[in-house]
């Protein structure tokens, strides 16, 4: 099992693609900002200080409300930017 952490920074209005993971967890800190995360189908509000939790294979996004920035860690067998399996979300629902 191997870790890697990165920061991700999303301007307001801005999201990430629906994704899962077949290799990795990862753990999201919200180090600044306000957004919706959704992890299979469930939205949640996020800000400053919230931690989530996305096990390998749940369906997630998130966008941002305003500036956000989050510390990504990623726990696995794999850590490769391969191991997406990106869906199609639409916000405007």
């Amino acid at each position: 099992v191997s870790a890697l952490t990165k920061e991700l920074v999303l301007e307001a209005g801005k999201s990430i693609s629906y994704q899962r993971h077949f290799h990795r967890d990862e753990y999201w800190t919200i180090v600044d900002g306000e957004g919706e995360i959704i992890i299979d189908g469930e939205k949640t509000v996020v800000k400053r200080g919230d931690t989530v939790l996305i096990k390998k294979l749940q369906l997630h996004t998130i966008k941002a409300e305003t500036k956000l920035t989050i510390v990504e860690t990623q726990i696995g067998s794999i850590l490769s930017e391969e191991d997406i399996e990106r869906q199609n979300y639409d916000y405007t629902v």
